[in-house]
């Protein structure tokens, strides 16, 4: 069994508190979240562009997912993107 520490001895509910304290550090530290940047007229290009290549068939086309990553987006964000520039991966 570990000996107290005089600290310990003098506040039982010492450990709860800092428990607490990490606790609720933790849940304000996953509040933050990424601010939304806008799409770039390179990016956008470089999407037309793979979206071309795609519905032409092309074989080395990289998938929307490799493609999202590429630029550090999701691939629900990508694909939103296609939608609403009103572009299609399939010919």
């Amino acid at each position: 069994m570990r000996a107290r520490t005089a600290a310990a001895l003098a506040d039982p509910d010492r450990k709860r508190k800092n428990s607490r304290a990490a606790f609720e550090e933790s849940e304000a530290m996953t509040r933050h979240y990424k601010k939304r940047r806008s799409w770039t007229a390179g990016e956008v290009r470089d999407l037309e562009r793979l979206c071309r290549r795609r519905a032409r068939g092309d074989a080395g086309a990289p998938s929307v997912l490799k493609f999202a990553r590429a630029n550090k987006r999701t691939e629900g964000a990508t694909r939103q993107k296609i939608h609403q520039l009103g572009l299609s991966m399939t010919g």
